[in-house]
């Protein structure tokens, strides 16, 4: 849709099917020659028309994985696409405690809790991971929640941008419900700084930041900073 001589990007009417966290990056120029034909409609509605015209995904179960990993291992997916395993290293708390061995960093999500295999007087949590020294860093419920974050690679679709701030909702992974926050501009116009109503958890660089207003996508960027 265009408004106001831009274009803009909403949510779908299907919540469940929704990929506008996912679609944040496209810019004028792609919004310009892109339609998006089944974002007024429903899966129900979907598979109804499908039915209609008689093809053959009309009652095809859906898939929840990704589509080209037929095993379903995302990991081995990516060690055979690297060419190399990816390798086992420490486990340690926020206060450099020692807990346990992992199996690869790209085994584990920020906010994981089972799968761990470690002992310790209370849950543990993924809370980060160091890169370059293969550590994988967790911590208790407590620890892993954030209320606030910095978003680099700020990418403006449905405005063009800022003032000195700007009170909106954010997701911070697709699956999660918009939160409540207030958006500030940082030190330059790819970056913003965001600082939520109430602590979240599991927010974890590189992963995406959508910012909304009601259904509309203002923009979004990566996370470089989780405070």
């Amino acid at each position: 849709m265009k408004i106001k001589k831009r274009y803009t990007l909403s949510k779908a009417v299907d919540s469940h099917k929704d990929q506008s966290y996912v679609l944040y990056f496209l810019n004028q120029e792609q919004l310009a020659h892109s339609q998006f034909p089944l974002g007024s409609l429903t899966k129900e509605e979907v598979r109804a028309y499908a039915d209609e015209y008689g093809l053959v995904t009309a009652h095809k179960q859906e898939s929840q994985d990704i589509c080209f990993v037929q095993t379903g291992d995302y990991a081995d997916f990516i060690e055979s696409y690297r060419g190399q395993p990816s390798l086992p290293g420490p486990i340690v708390t926020k206060d450099g405690l020692k807990v346990g061995e992992h199996k690869g960093l790209i085994r584990y999500t920020i906010g994981q809790r089972r799968g761990l295999g470690v002992s310790y007087k209370e849950p543990l949590f993924v809370c980060s991971k160091d890169i370059a020294s293969n550590t994988l860093i967790v911590c208790t419920a407590d620890q892993l929640h954030t209320k606030s974050i910095i978003v680099d690679d700020v990418n403006w679709v449905s405005i063009e941008g800022i003032g000195d701030e700007l009170e909106c909702e954010v997701k911070v992974r697709y699956s999660s419900k918009p939160q409540k926050a207030k958006l500030i501009k940082g030190g330059h116009d790819a970056q913003v700084k965001v600082v939520f109503a109430e602590e979240i958890p599991g927010a974890a660089c590189g992963q995406a930041a959508v910012f909304y207003s009601g259904d509309s996508v203002l923009g979004g960027g990566i996370i470089t900073v989780a405070m």
